[in-house]
């Protein structure tokens, strides 16, 4: 848990990306980085890789990555 109460929220859970398989967590991509970042490893990209690194990447997904990149560079 993270207290955002100084930016409005109140107590929240860290950013995170969760694969179940059968009602078990199989991975877990925790983000413990501050909330304005850039998610490293709870986006999509990241899932897609670890569930089939050899898959082609949606366009879309790389479009909002490259996105992100490019607002916090």
């Amino acid at each position: 848990m993270v207290n955002l109460s100084n930016l409005g929220m109140g107590y929240r859970s860290w950013r995170y990306s969760m694969l179940m398989k059968n009602g078990v967590i199989d991975k877990m991509f925790v983000e413990r980085n501050s909330f304005e970042a850039m998610p490293m490893v709870s986006n999509a990209e990241t899932m897609l890789n670890y569930i089939n690194p050899e898959a082609k990447k949606p366009e879309q997904t790389a479009v909002l990555m490259q996105m992100w990149r490019m607002i916090s560079a």
